[in-house]
């Protein structure tokens, strides 16, 4: 016999003393690692059987008591199977052990399975991509999965070495299964009566699957306890690994609970650092997503999820206690049946154009709240508490407002916008992005994001206001018990077509008085907190706020009577404009002019039509607010560039501005934007990639820019000399109606 077929033709004894046959050119090698590889068995009477045969360096590093120990538990495992009492179907439970010719264990034989591990199928996009699966098919499988972990568990065994090399796919899209190898690294526990417990302990493991108790952090890097071969492990170590398994799974085995990315930290997530340090930064509703990696989807598909899965997740990783596999069988069952009627996302990875910030808000038609046949849907004071909190529901943040004045003194003195404080969660709500095509709001985020951001904030958000008033001031907060509450939601609330099913469900899950203003009250809001907050003289006024999706306007006539209206010109829709009206080919620089006379057609259309507008000569005088305008929080108020342009140029609360000032500043964003981009095409893919910290700038510079170039339209129309831009926004103007009605004793305080 030649020697090429000696080195394929190999020859092993049972523990009987059969003879088994290997030829790995008629068998072929299934697998294999650094330890061992894995060959067919074709011989008759092993049909059906596979054979994982150490390799002689492995076997030698090992050394005698390692390989004594490993002899002990495959003849237990061995012993057991062949006793019926250890038969696991669809795990690669050794069968028999298998001894070279000199007597020495080789290795064992055990059932062939038919399948290929995770890395190959389920955790590659690409095979996700061309067999169709979506995640129903994905939640499917981890019930599989953990129908077989329960099996395992139920026999007293632990994969301990869990991770998606060990963890097979075999079936179909009808019917898929789980199948597990490596069995001869599980840990098993003893269960003879009548003799002392025994454990074979699980002697390795791969650090990112493993649960803390099992590492060694000292170093940059994790790495196994040195004690790891005597180390036992419990269920609930199994059950943190089953975790990291199901995380993968959702990501499309793409990314790590642990990958981040925090370029404000000091190290990032790709390179070493001093000590290892594992971080799960995919937030509940607290805590920045901007660590979220940003090589894809992932902020967008962690969102996505309901929020039972996140909240497991988020106990199992930042808690260190993660629900049994029976607890996480219900919720992935729960998964599975949600994503059935389409209550949640059924794709894999979302189409690119949702990698952004969505604009479906825009989309929405617009709303009203009329005050009599809609009293329902009105918000109201609480009965309990003293003192005065507001509270903004937006379809980002539940925003508060709390001033350290007492009511009836502040009522009575000047006020100043450094007695109030607003602290928000840092996490924003993503409840634009979970519109129906209808204009309601997805089942399921009320609970999910919408209540838990309102609890967070009244549990809190309200707390850490207080307290940076106290530290700002050196005093305490002047009541004994938290402020009455008023909550309300303005223009997303208002606009959904399932608002009165969103309020009601509010009110249910918190039993807080929420509800939705009318654009009469939040426009005659912006006039108050101009009115309360500049030193205005008498005369005609127009106050406006741009955000996002309209532009609100409250105003005071000369005669001194007041109103307001809403006009569905947001920054969102001119930017809309720009991308749609101007070619991707058009130059930048004129693409935006393009745009500057089409947002001044729509704006001198709107505004010629309101009928309070007409009959009343120019000029009027003009307070603009909004995030673009400038910082909202500090009593020096205003956006630094501006106040560089302006001069001392300020109110207490704000930047005046005069046309020609107000010029330079478009002038200098569209310097900035235009800079190195010649045609909206490079423009628009820079926006693509929002989530880089750059990209951030980028998109606020465009935002300013576009609610710049709207505040010069209003000058024009109204003859304006000049325009202040308030820091005062909708909740002071609620605040100071409130806190004057408490004052005025209209409401028991």
């Amino acid at each position: 016999m030649s020697r090429v077929a000696k080195r394929h033709l190999q020859f092993y004894l049972t523990a009987s003393g059969e003879l088994v046959r290997m030829d790995t050119r008629v068998d072929g090698e299934l697998g294999g690692g650094g330890e061992a590889v894995v060959v067919k068995c074709h011989q008759k009477g092993y049909e059906g059987l596979a054979a994982k045969i150490y390799r002689q360096e492995f076997l030698r590093q090992l050394g005698e008591t390692g390989r004594e120990s490993l002899k002990h538990k495959l003849e237990y495992i061995t012993d057991m199977a062949v006793k019926g009492k250890l038969q696991i179907e669809g795990v690669s439970l050794p069968r028999q052990m298998l001894f070279d010719a000199n007597g020495q264990m080789a290795g064992f034989l055990m059932p062939q399975v038919e399948g290929a591990p995770l890395h190959r199928n389920l955790m590659n996009s690409n095979w996700l991509h061309r067999n169709n699966w979506d995640r129903r098919d994905i939640a499917d499988f981890i019930l599989a999965m953990l129908r077989r972990f329960s099996l395992l568990h139920s026999n007293g065994i632990l994969m301990g070495d869990v991770n998606r090399r060990n963890l097979l796919y075999h079936g179909n899209r009808d019917h898929k299964d789980c199948l597990m190898v490596d069995a001869d690294s599980y840990q098993y526990t003893t269960t003879v009566s009548d003799a002392p417990k025994h454990v074979f302990f699980c002697p390795g493991g791969i650090p990112d699957y493993l649960h803390p108790d099992l590492l060694d952090t000292s170093g940059p890097e994790a790495r196994l306890r040195s004690d790891i071969t005597t180390k036992e492990r419990t269920v609930e170590h199994e059950c943190y690994s089953v975790a990291v398994v199901c995380f993968e799974l959702l990501m499309a085995g793409q990314i790590s609970p642990f990958d981040y990315c925090d370029p404000d930290y000091h190290w990032d997530w790709r390179q070493p650092a001093p000590r290892y340090e594992r971080r799960f930064v995919y937030p509940m509703l607290t805590g920045s997503a901007s660590l979220i990696p940003k090589t894809g989807p992932w902020q967008y598909v962690w969102f996505h999820l309901p929020d039972y899965l996140r909240q497991a997740f988020s106990t199992t990783f930042r808690d260190l206690t993660p629900p049994t596999i029976d607890e996480w069988q219900q919720l992935f069952g729960r998964y599975a049946d949600g994503l059935g009627s389409n209550r949640y996302p059924r794709e894999i990875l979302p189409p690119e154009e949702c990698y952004r910030p969505d604009t479906k808000s825009i989309l929405l038609p617009m709303r009203d709240i009329d005050p009599q046949t809609d009293s329902h849907l009105l918000p109201s004071l609480t009965d309990d508490g003293q003192g005065l909190a507001v509270v903004e529901i937006g379809s980002k943040w539940v925003s508060p407002l709390v001033s350290m004045e007492p009511i009836k003194a502040a009522a009575a003195a000047e006020t100043r916008l450094d007695q109030f404080a607003s602290t928000s969660s840092n996490t924003p709500m993503t409840l634009s992005e979970h519109l129906t095509p209808e204009g309601s709001l997805e089942t399921g985020m009320v609970s999910g994001q919408l209540v838990p951001s309102i609890e967070w904030l009244i549990g809190h958000g309200l707390q850490a206001s207080i307290e940076t008033l106290e530290k700002r001031y050196g005093r305490t907060w002047p009541y004994a018990s938290r402020p009455r509450l008023y909550i309300y939601g303005t223009a997303f609330l208002r606009n959904l077509k399932n608002r009165d099913e969103v309020v009601e469900q509010c009110r249910q899950m918190t039993g807080l008085p929420i509800g939705i203003i009318s654009q009469q009250a939040e426009a005659e809001a912006i006039l108050l907190a101009s009115t309360h907050s500049l030193p205005l003289p008498e005369g005609q006024l127009v106050a406006a706020e741009l955000t996002a999706t309209q532009l609100t306007i409250g105003y005071r006539q000369a005669d001194g009577q007041t109103g307001g209206s809403v006009l569905g010109l947001g920054i969102e829709l001119a930017q809309e404009l720009l991308f749609t009206r101007a070619g991707d080919s058009a130059g930048l620089r004129q693409a935006l002019t393009t745009i500057d006379s089409y947002v001044d057609a729509l704006l001198r259309e709107e505004l010629e039509a309101l009928p309070w507008l007409k009959g009343h000569s120019a000029p009027w005088m003009l307070t603009m607010a909004g995030s673009a305008f400038g910082n909202q929080k500090t009593r020096s108020s205003g956006n630094s560039e501006m106040q560089k342009l302006v001069g001392d140029r300020r109110t207490l609360h704000g930047v005046v501005a005069t046309a020609g000032q107000l010029q330079a500043m478009i002038d200098q964003e569209t310097d900035s934007l235009t800079s190195w981009r010649n045609d909206v095409a490079a423009l628009k893919q820079n926006l693509e990639q929002w989530n880089d910290s750059y990209q951030d700038k980028l998109r606020t510079s465009l935002e300013r820019r576009i609610s710049l170039q709207v505040c010069m339209a209003m000058m024009r129309l109204l003859e304006a000399d000049s325009v202040t831009f308030s820091t005062a926004r909708c909740k002071h103007g609620i605040y100071f109606r409130l806190r004057d009605q408490l004052a005025a004793g209209e409401t028991k305080e």
